[in-house]
C-alpha cells in the first residue's frame, strides 16, 4: 500500500530472509527529502506486513527486527548510461572481432559474415528480455547484462571461427568441388562437435538459471538464449552469408591462405 500504483516489485534475493524491492515511487521527485520519503514508506510497509521493527544497526537484526542493507536510485540518466555502455561495448567487440577474423582468414567476407551473425545474436538476446517482460518476468538490464552480452559474443565467435577454419581446410583439399558443397561438407563435419559442446554448456546454464537464485537469474537467462541462438547463427547465418558475398564461380573456389 505504501507504494501503490508505483510499479513495485518484490523478489527473494540470495536467501529466504532477504528481499529486493524495486519501485518507481517518487522517481521523478528531485527534492532533497524524496529519498527519505521513499525509505519511510518502505519501512512502514515492511513493518505492517511482517510485524517486524526497523533497526539501523545490522548487528541487532534478529527475528523481531529488519534493516535496509543497501539502496540505490536508478534515474533516467543512469539508465541511459547503462544503455550507452552496452551499445558501445558491443560495437567495440564487433569491430575488434571483424579485424581479428580479417587477419586470420584474409577475406572480408568471412569478417562480415561473423559480425552479422554476432549482431543477430545480440539483438535476439535484447529482444528476448523485452519479450520476457511482457510475460511477467522482469529481468533487469544492468552491468551484469552487459557482461552476459559480451560473453555470448565471445562464445558465438568461437563456434563460428571453428567452422570457418574447417571451411578453409576443405577449400585447400577440395578445390575441384563447387563452393556450396565445400561449405556444406565443412559445416557437417563440425556439426557434432558444435552440438555436443553447446549441449554440455547449456546444461550448466540451465542449472544456474533454476538454482542460481534471483541474483543470477537475468545473467543466466541471457546466457541460455544467447548460447542457443549463437549455435544457430554459427551454422545457419555466418557461413551462408560468406557464400552469398563470395562471388567466386562454382568450380573456381579460391582457397583461403592459412
Amino acid at each position: 500500500e505504501s507504494f501503490a500504483n508505483s510499479g513495485t516489485e518484490v523478489k527473494n534475493y540470495g536467501g529466504n530472509n532477504v528481499v529486493k524491492v524495486t519501485t518507481s515511487y517518487l522517481i521523478e521527485d528531485e527534492s532533497d527529502g524524496a529519498d527519505d520519503k521513499v525509505k519511510d514508506a518502505l519501512i512502514a510497509g515492511v513493518t505492517k506486513f511482517t510485524n517486524l521493527q526497523f533497526s539501523e544497526n545490522d548487528a541487532l537484526i534478529d527475528n523481531e527486527h529488519f534493516t535496509i542493507s543497501s539502496s540505490s536510485k536508478v534515474t533516467a540518466t543512469i539508465a541511459d548510461d547503462i544503455k550507452n555502455s552496452s551499445v558501445e561495448a558491443s560495437l567495440l567487440a564487433l569491430v575488434l572481432i571483424f579485424l581479428y577474423v580479417l587477419v586470420r582468414f584474409k577475406k572480408w567476407q568471412y569478417s562480415l559474415g561473423a559480425v552479422i551473425a554476432l549482431a543477430h545474436d545480440s539483438l535476439f538476446v535484447i529482444a528476448s528480455f523485452a519479450f520476457a517482460k511482457l510475460l511477467g518476468f522482469g529481468f533487469e538490464i544492468d552491468q551484469v547484462f552487459i557482461a552476459a552480452l559480451l560473453t555470448i559474443i565471445g562464445y558465438s565467435i568461437n563456434d563460428t571461427v571453428i567452422i570457418f577454419d574447417r571451411i578453409r581446410e576443405f577449400l585447400g583439399f577440395g578445390a575441384s568441388h563447387d563452393r556450396k558443397a565445400v561449405f556444406n561438407d565443412a559445416i557437417n563435419n563440425t556439426l557434432s562437435r558444435t552440438l555436443i559442446t553447446s549441449g554440455t554448456t547449456l546444461i550448466t546454464v540451465v542449472v544456474l538459471l533454476f538454482f542460481g537464485g534471483e541474483v543470477l537469474r537475468g545473467f543466466s537467462f541471457a546466457l541460455f538464449v544467447g548460447f542457443v541462438i549463437g549455435t544457430y547463427s554459427s551454422i545457419f547465418i555466418a557461413a551462408p552469408v560468406v557464400i552469398d558475398l563470395d562471388k567466386s564461380p562454382d568450380g573456381e573456389v579460391k582457397p583461403v591462405k592459412a
